[in-house]
């Protein structure tokens, strides 16, 4: 994995020096263009993530932290709780997203996309509803950036 990153050198994705070694990243609030931006270049090059996990680096641009959970061939494991019973590749990514976006992980008895919508509204303005609108869809097919 640490060689297709160092390859495809993606801006918002942890840099990878050489095997096994990182960038360094810090806590922080994530900028959620700049985490979506990442999940477009990781799925752009094959790689799935949906463990989704985020650090800011000494420039301040948020990347998509720990290539150890990344996967090229099967969705790997995830704390989120997925709609679907078996996760798909890439786009339980982006329910993942939706989740790592409000801070939650959105309970798995939520069966319509509204209600988890609603329960979560108080937490985020316009412009994520929007987002969150796309991403946090029941039927995966359906979600999108």
């Amino acid at each position: 994995m640490d060689q297709i990153l160092i390859r495809n050198n993606l801006p918002h994705v942890v840099t990878v020096f050489s095997e096994g070694h990182y960038e360094e990243l810090h806590s922080g609030e994530p900028n959620i263009s700049e985490l979506i931006q990442g999940l477009k270049e990781l799925h752009s090059v094959g790689i799935s993530v949906m463990d989704i996990t985020y650090g800011i680096s000494a420039e301040g641009t948020t990347k998509i932290n720990d290539p150890g959970t990344f996967s090229t061939s099967e969705p790997p494991n995830t704390r989120y709780n997925l709609p679907e019973d078996v996760p798909i590749l890439f786009k339980s990514d982006l329910w993942c997203l939706g989740c790592v976006i409000i801070g939650k992980n959105v309970p798995r008895r939520c069966t319509k996309s509204q209600e988890i919508l609603d329960k979560y509204s108080d937490t985020f303005g316009p412009e994520k509803s929007l987002i969150l609108h796309s991403l946090l869809v029941l039927d995966p097919e359906k979600r999108s950036f």
